[in-house]
């Protein structure tokens, strides 16, 4: 789990050696729809970004927020509003799309329901990127998860915040965490 904080977060799936970078833009407005308090709703939207040409890796630079035409409870957030697709259509002029979802739960740690997982699925079959992956987060009260599902075969792995050396991320894999 990673703790909320105003600065770029480095993650990485040790099996698709892929390294995940989420902005600090994204981590705060992610932050802003919390489940902290009794009878506040799931919230959620869609994940923009890109494959950075070249390499593996990531780059989550926005997200779209939830609407009011959205369906939404204590345990249920479903995108409904355009205003997702519109998101995802201006960023397509910038050369970036949809790379996945997030969404909360009202929760400390947070973790897939059997519901996430099948929606999950589903969604690695018919939503086709350019690069073969999707990129989900749950937003939990007291900090985040992630994970990476493989196209191809709809498998999902949880990834991990990559090390730091002096507080400076180190882009490499460490084959003993997976």
């Amino acid at each position: 789990m990673i703790e909320y904080r105003n600065e770029l977060i480095k993650m990485y799936s040790n099996k698709y050696k892929m390294i995940i970078n989420i902005s600090d833009n994204v981590i705060s407005n992610m932050n802003l729809y919390l489940q902290n308090k009794p009878f506040i709703n799931e919230s959620g939207g869609v994940l923009i970004g890109y494959k950075v040409r070249g390499y593996d890796e990531i780059i989550i630079e926005d997200i779209s927020l939830p609407d009011e035409k959205d369906e939404s409870s204590i345990i249920k957030f479903v995108r409904k509003s355009i205003s997702h697709i519109l998101k995802i259509k201006k960023a397509s002029l910038n050369n970036s799309f949809c790379i996945g979802n997030w969404h909360t739960h009202p929760v400390s740690i947070p973790c897939p329901s059997p519901t996430d997982l099948s929606t999950w699925k589903e969604e690695l079959f018919e939503c086709k990127s350019s690069f073969g992956f999707q990129v989900y987060i749950i937003c939990g009260i007291d900090g985040f998860k992630v994970w990476l599902g493989e196209e191809k075969t709809a498998n999902i792995v949880e990834c991990f915040e990559c090390e730091k050396n002096d507080g400076i991320y180190i882009d490499s894999f460490n084959e003993n965490v997976l």
